[in-house]
C-alpha cells in the first residue's frame, strides 16, 4: 500500500514538472519589432563653398578650375550591412543599388526589416564585388540594361561620368568609365559609415529613420589631371584607379571623410 501511494505521488510530481516546463516554453518570445532605414544622397561638388551637382547645370572644380556640365552620373554601391551596438549586424540580402543623378528614386536607398534597437554603423562596398563581376544572376540594378556592364571585358563599370567641358570658349566631351575588380587595378572599395554623438541611429518598430548623406564626387578629379589633359577613361588601369581611389586613398571611392559625409540621422 506504502508503494502504491509513493508511485502515485511520484507520477503526480512528473506531470506538474511537465506541465512547468511546457508553460515555460509556451512564454519565452522573440522580439519581432522592426523598422526601416533611409538613406537620402545629395550630391554637392567641392568641399567649400559647395556647389549642388545635378544632370545639366555646369560646376567648377574648385582645384582645378574646370567647368563641367554632367549628362550622365552613375554609380555602384553593395553589400550594405548595419552594426548594432551589441556587435551583431543586419546584412541586406542580394545587396546592389546603382545611384543615378538622372533618377531621383535611386538616391534614396531603403532598407527594410531591420530589427529594433541602437545602431553604431553602416558598412557598405564602393562598386561591385569580384565575386558578382563573374557570376550570379544579372537583374535589378545589375541588369545590362542600365548600361553599366563591359561585354567585351566581363565585368561591371562601377562608376559612369559623361558631359561637356570647357576648353578655353570651346565645348568638348568627357566619358569616364571607372573599372576594374581584381588585382592591382581593382576600385571596389570597402567603406564605413559610423553614427555617434549627434548622429546615433536608432531603428523602432514601424518606424522609418532617416540618414542624410552628402556625397561629393569632386574627388575624382582631387588627385586626377584636369578634363584638359584626360578626358576619357573606358577601361579599367591606372588612370581609372587615380580617378577612383586618389593619392593614400583620399580619391571619391576611399575619402574616410568627404566623399560620404553624414550630415544628419533622424
Amino acid at each position: 500500500m506504502k508503494t502504491i501511494k509513493l508511485s502515485i505521488v511520484a507520477a503526480a510530481a512528473l506531470i506538474l514538472g511537465l506541465a512547468s516546463c511546457k508553460k515555460e516554453e509556451t512564454t519565452t518570445t522573440v522580439s519581432t519589432d522592426k523598422g526601416v532605414v533611409s538613406v537620402e544622397l545629395s550630391h554637392k561638388f567641392g568641399m567649400m563653398n559647395e556647389q549642388t551637382l545635378a544632370i545639366g547645370t555646369p560646376v567648377i572644380h574648385p582645384m582645378k578650375g574646370d567647368t563641367l556640365t554632367f549628362s550622365k552620373f552613375k554609380y555602384f554601391i553593395s553589400n550594405v550591412k548595419f552594426k548594432k551596438a551589441d556587435g551583431t549586424y543586419w546584412t541586406e540580402a542580394e545587396s546592389y543599388h546603382l545611384v543615378d543623378l538622372a533618377n531621383a528614386e535611386s538616391l534614396k536607398l531603403s532598407f527594410k526589416d531591420l530589427p529594433a534597437g541602437t545602431y553604431t554603423q553602416m558598412e557598405y562596398t564602393m562598386g561591385v564585388d569580384s565575386t558578382r563581376n563573374v557570376s550570379g544572376a544579372q537583374t535589378g540594378a545589375l541588369a545590362k540594361t542600365n548600361d553599366m556592364y563591359w561585354s567585351w571585358n566581363s565585368g561591371y563599370i562601377m562608376l559612369k561620368a559623361e558631359g561637356m567641358y570647357k576648353d578655353n570658349k570651346a565645348d568638348k566631351m568627357f566619358a569616364f568609365h571607372l573599372g576594374g575588380f581584381s588585382g592591382e587595378n581593382n576600385i571596389v572599395t570597402k567603406r564605413t559609415m559610423v553614427f555617434d554623438g549627434a548622429n546615433v541611429l536608432t531603428i523602432a518598430k514601424d518606424k522609418t529613420s532617416t540618414i542624410a548623406v552628402e556625397v561629393n564626387p569632386g574627388l575624382l578629379w582631387h588627385s586626377a589631371p584636369s578634363v584638359k589633359t584626360v578626358n576619357m577613361i573606358h577601361m579599367p588601369g591606372a588612370d581609372a584607379k587615380l580617378m577612383a581611389l586618389g593619392d593614400s586613398g583620399m580619391g571619391f571611392f576611399a575619402n574616410p571623410m568627404y566623399a560620404f559625409k553624414v550630415i544628419s540621422v533622424k
